[in-house]
């Protein structure tokens, strides 16, 4: 099995925005990692390495991928596998719903909010 570890700078943020304890959900997390893997296919992997599982299924991440990951001893980390034998590997968020705030915000670019709910308004009363 791949495993991808990023730690591109947007990402990161989004990590450091995970800070309110709000629960999450599946959904949430689905969303959250297509985001992380549409990056990582438009963009350079800063880092591989490879690791090996011992006896328990336990694996020792290498110094450089911690540092790179800002994660230490007790860290709890998310891993999303995918078809064709490849995973994500991110740090536990503690807050998807500040994570995720603002995700699509590039869709509304140019769009006035008030036009925009007038408008919706309107075609509710017609």
């Amino acid at each position: 099995m791949q495993v991808a570890l990023t730690s591109s700078k947007k990402l990161q943020e989004y990590h450091l925005a995970f800070s309110s304890g709000d629960g999450y959900n599946v959904t949430d997390i689905t969303k959250y990692l297509q985001d992380e893997v549409r990056y990582l296919n438009d963009n350079a992997i800063q880092m591989t390495a490879t690791v090996r599982l011992g006896r328990r299924g336990q694996m020792v991440l290498p110094a450089e991928v911690r540092r790179a990951l800002a994660v230490k001893e007790g860290d709890e980390l998310l891993i999303a596998v995918w078809p064709g034998g490849k995973a994500t590997m991110i740090r536990k968020p503690r807050s998807f719903a500040e994570a995720l705030a603002g995700l699509y915000g590039h869709l509304w670019k140019g769009i006035d909010p008030l036009i925009y709910q007038k408008t919706e308004r309107e075609t509710w009363e017609s």
